[in-house]
C-alpha cells in the first residue's frame, strides 16, 4: 500500500469463485466486500473497492448446459449473474467502496440485450480479456458501442502469460512475440475505438515482469511478500501485534481473517530477499522472536515470490529471557516431502534442525490456485493499465 500511496495508485481487494453469484452462496462475495470496507478501517491510504473475478460460464450448471445446447438455461444464468452483480455493486457503494469486474468478450454472442443490462450500471470500470489475437481488433466492437452509449470505463486485457506451462495456449498469449508487439497492439485498439474511456492492460502482473526484464530496461524490484499462520497450541488464532524489523526500518502486517478457510493470517508486504529480519508475534501472554533470511530461488519464477510460515508462539515468562534462533534458507526438500508434492499438488518442504540453526528451503514449488486467504489487486497503471485475473502464485512454506 505504500508503493501505490508513492505513485496515486488504486487498490482493489480482489477474489472470486465461479459459482459465488449463480449456483452458489453469495455471502462470499459479499463477505469478500465486508473485508475491504474493514482493511479501510485500518488502512492508512484506502482501497479504492473491490474486484470481483465470477466466470458464471465456466460453473457445472453452465457448462452442462453448453454441451446440451440449452441456450435458455445459459441465457437465465447470464441474467442472474447480472442481478447479483449488480446487488453487489450497491452493497460495495454502501460501504463507499467502487466495484470492479472482469468479463470474456464473447457475451454479446449469447445476448447482446443482457450485456447492456449487466455494462449498464454503476460499476467503476469493466475489464474485458481480449485474448484471442486473430481476432483481437474486432473482439470488443460490441463492447465499446456499449461503452460509448453508456459512457462506461472498459479496459482490453491482452494475455502475456508463458504458453509453456500449458494455463494459455500461443494463439492467446504475446509472450513469445515480445512486449514490444503486445503494446503496438494495444495501442492500435486504443486508436481504432478512439474512446477516452477504453484503458489497455496485461493478465497479468507477475508475468509481465519476466516480459519487462527480457524486452526492456525497465529494472525490477527484488521483493517477496510472506504470509504467516501464527498458532497457540496448535490452534491458528489471530494475533494482537506482529511487526518486522531490518536496520532500523519497521515492516507493519495487514492482519486477514478468513472465515470461510477458518484461517487467521498475518501478510507482510515488500522484503528483500538476502536480508535479515526480526519477526516479533504477541497475543495475550504468548509471543515469539525470531530472525530469518530468506534467499531467492533460482526457479524460473524469481519474482515477486511468496513465502508463507507456520509459526508457533511460546507462553511469556518474565524471568526468562529466551534468545531467538536464526534462520537461513537452503534447498534440502526431505522424502517425506517430496511424497506430499506427488500426492497432493504442492510441495510442503521440511524444517531441519541442528542444535544452534534452522535449515529453510529456498525453492518454490509451481501451484496453480493458491487458495490464499485474499489477494489486493494493485491497480498499476502502465499505459492506463488496470491488472486483472486470477494470481497465479508459487508458494514457500517455511517454519521457523
Amino acid at each position: 500500500m505504500e508503493f501505490a500511496k508513492e505513485y496515486n495508485l488504486d487498490v482493489f481487494l480482489l477474489d472470486g469463485a465461479r459459482d459465488w453469484l449463480t449456483e452458489g452462496d453469495m455471502n462470499n462475495a459479499i463477505n469478500v466486500i465486508n473485508e475491504a470496507n474493514e482493511l479501510n478501517k485500518i488502512l492508512d491510504y484506502k482501497l479504492k473497492g473491490v474486484s470481483l473475478d465470477i466466470e458464471f460460464y465456466l460453473t457445472d450448471e453452465y457448462q452442462e448446459a453448453a454441451n446440451e445446447d440449452n441456450v435458455d438455461k445459459e441465457l437465465l444464468l447470464f441474467k442472474q449473474f447480472t442481478e447479483n452483480t449488480k446487488k453487489c455493486c450497491d452493497y460495495a457503494e454502501s460501504l463507499g467502496l467502487k466495484y470492479s469486474m472482469a468479463l470474456p468478450v464473447w457475451l454479446d454472442k449469447l445476448s447482446e440485450e443482457v450485456l447492456e443490462d449487466l455494462m449498464n450500471y454503476n460499476y467503476d470500470h469493466i475489464a474485458f480479456m481480449n485474448y484471442f489475437k486473430e481476432t483481437i481488433m474486432e473482439n470488443m466492437d460490441q463492447e465499446v458501442e456499449i461503452a460509448k452509449k453508456h459512457n462506461i470505463k472498459i479496459v482490453s486485457i491482452a494475455e502475456v502469460q508463458d504458453p509453456k506451462f500449458g494455463t494459455v495456449g500461443e494463439e492467446d498469449t504475446f509472450y513469445n512475440e515480445g512486449l514490444e508487439k503486445c503494446i503496438n497492439t494495444l495501442n492500435a485498439i486504443k486508436q481504432k475505438y478512439n474512446y477516452k474511456n477504453l484503458g489497455i492492460s496485461y493478465h497479468y502482473y507477475k508475468p509481465l515482469l519476466p516480459l519487462l526484464e527480457r524486452d526492456t530496461d525497465v529494472g525490477i524490484e527484488n521483493v517477496y511478500e510472506l504470509q504467516i499462520f501464527p498458532y497457540i497450541n496448535e490452534t491458528n488464532i489471530m494475533v494482537d501485534k506482529a511487526q518486522i524489523s531490518e536496520n532500523g526500518n519497521k515492516f507493519e502486517p495487514i492482519y486477514i481473517n478468513n472465515s470461510e478457510l477458518n484461517k487467521n493470517t498475518v501478510i507482510f508486504y515488500g522484503l528483500e530477499y538476502g536480508k535479515q529480519y526480526e519477526l516479533k508475534i504477541e497475543s495475550g501472554n504468548y509471543s515469539i522472536t525470531k530472525t530469518f533470511t530468506y534467499q531467492k530461488g533460482d526457479d524460473i519464477f524469481n519474482e515477486l515470490e511468496i513465502a508463507y510460515i507456520d509459526i508457533m508462539l511460546e507462553e511469556t515468562k518474565p524471568s526468562e529471557d529466551k534468545p531467538s534462533k536464526d534462520t537461513q534458507v537452503t534447498d534440502s526438500p526431505s522424502k517425506e516431502d517430496s511424497s506430499k508434492k506427488d500426492k497432493e499438488g504442492e510441495s510442503i518442504l521440511e524444517k531441519n534442525k541442528t542444535s544452534e540453526e534452522e535449515i529453510l528451503p529456498d525453492k518454490l514449488p509451481q501451484t496453480g490456485d493458491t487458495n490464499l486467504p485474499r489477494i489486493i489487486l494493485v491497480t498499476v497503471i502502465v499505459l492506463t493499465t488496470i491488472v486483472d485475473g486470477i494470481l497465479i502464485y508459487k508458494m514457500h512454506k517455511i517454519t521457523i
